[in-house]
């Protein structure tokens, strides 16, 4: 936050390493909230943890490729967001091709 209460920047963007790995980076504030006693690491860590938290101020998008592998992935990141309280936004599909063929073709190549 900047001096005058605003935050200092609208958006930031994180690209996260894989999934597993990625869910262990995010529940490190909660991790930290659960094991240590109060003081300046705690203090940092239930800042962090508001802010993961709360879906006005944070929303995790999820991006895959249209494979079985990316998509698997990221059905388990989707199930352990909600695991541990994480507000996930869209699925964005990168890479999604154009019909190969219009619906007519298709239907001629189908035989129909």
């Amino acid at each position: 936050m900047r001096s005058d209460g605003l935050p200092r920047f609208d958006v930031v963007i994180l690209d996260a390493p894989a999934t597993g790995h990625g869910l262990d980076m995010l529940r490190v504030p909660r991790t930290i909230l659960d094991v240590v006693p109060p003081g300046i690491l705690r203090r940092d860590a239930e800042r962090a943890w508001t802010l993961l938290t709360d879906p006005k101020a944070t929303l995790v998008m999820l991006v895959t490729l249209p494979e079985e592998m990316p998509v698997t992935e990221t059905i388990q990141l989707a199930r352990g967001l909600d695991e541990i309280g994480l507000p996930a936004g869209r699925i964005v599909v990168n890479g999604v091709l154009p019909p190969l063929f219009a619906p007519e073709e298709r239907r001629i190549s189908r035989g129909a």
